[in-house]
């Protein structure tokens, strides 16, 4: 595991999707962020490594479960969710 991913916040928890914006809908986690958060949090297998697939499945899931839509992109994962603002229209002279 690369030496800085534990100390990120993303290592230990899924961002929260009431966090983005309409500017900034979307977060990218990077592969090596992916994996020390199933490192810490994943359902092991008794024998052996966690395939990569066994790894992004476990985050994707877990983000879905969150609120967040997931795209893969190679072991990395964009979280992205729908945001929106609404508008109010100031009468004149207010």
């Amino acid at each position: 595991m690369h030496p800085s991913a534990r100390s990120h916040p993303l290592a230990t928890a899924i961002p929260d999707p009431r966090d983005r914006t309409v500017n900034d809908p979307a977060v990218l986690v990077d592969s090596k962020y992916v994996r020390a958060f199933y490192d810490i949090y994943g359902e092991h297998p008794a024998a052996g490594r966690a395939s990569q697939e066994a790894i992004t499945r476990c985050y994707q899931q877990l983000a879905e479960d969150r609120g967040w839509k997931v795209t893969r992109i190679g072991n990395s994962m964009l979280l992205q969710v729908e945001v929106s603002i609404d508008i109010v229209q100031v009468p004149d002279g207010a």
